[in-house]
């Protein structure tokens, strides 16, 4: 985390152990939207705790109630294809969506680390390098090989057709079909 967050390292101290909960609402999906095929905003929700489950954090004696919490709008898109039943996919976009007239605001909603301006828009810089790093993870680990469709039937090639801010499955009949 010193390496990732450094601003964590700077608040907090060294050998702190923590728990990132992270989740998302207020998904929107659309698809086929300029050269994306698909495109999900969202709302990303962070908490940070000391993780009491590390033997270090009950050495240390680390308050139980949360460190920080905020939201922030974040945009994900990408390329999706089909082909011979494996959907394949390439995020090309996952970054903070900060307003351009409005920007962010200058605290997160919960503020436990006594962050302050200059130390929340650091820390918000250091989430979308983060955010970067995962979109390389992903592409490059989860998503590299595909996924394969949960049927496997001989007769039927699939497709993927992106028109209109529609997504289109199309199922070919093969001659073996017959």
């Amino acid at each position: 985390m010193k390496r990732d967050m450094p601003i964590l390292h700077k608040k907090l101290g060294e050998n702190k152990p923590l728990t990132f909960i992270m989740s998302f609402r207020d998904m929107k999906v659309g698809f086929a939207q300029g050269d994306k095929d698909v495109t999900l905003e969202m709302v990303a929700r962070i908490a940070i705790y000391y993780d009491h489950s590390d033997p270090l954090a009950a050495k240390k004696n680390l308050p139980k109630h949360e460190l920080f919490y905020d939201e922030f709008p974040v945009v994900a898109s990408g390329k999706v294809e089909c082909i011979n039943d494996l959907f394949k996919s390439e995020i090309d976009q996952l970054q903070l969506n900060i307003d351009k007239k409005y920007g962010q605001r200058d605290q997160p909603k919960r503020n436990n680390m006594d962050l302050t301006t200059n130390e929340y828009k650091e820390m918000l810089g250091q989430l979308q390098f983060t955010f970067n790093f995962w979109r390389k993870y992903l592409n490059d680990v989860l998503l590299r090989d595909g996924t394969r469709f949960p049927y496997n039937m001989k007769e039927f090639d699939t497709t993927v057709k992106f028109k209109n801010h529609a997504m289109y499955f199309l199922f070919e009949v093969e001659p073996t079909a017959y």
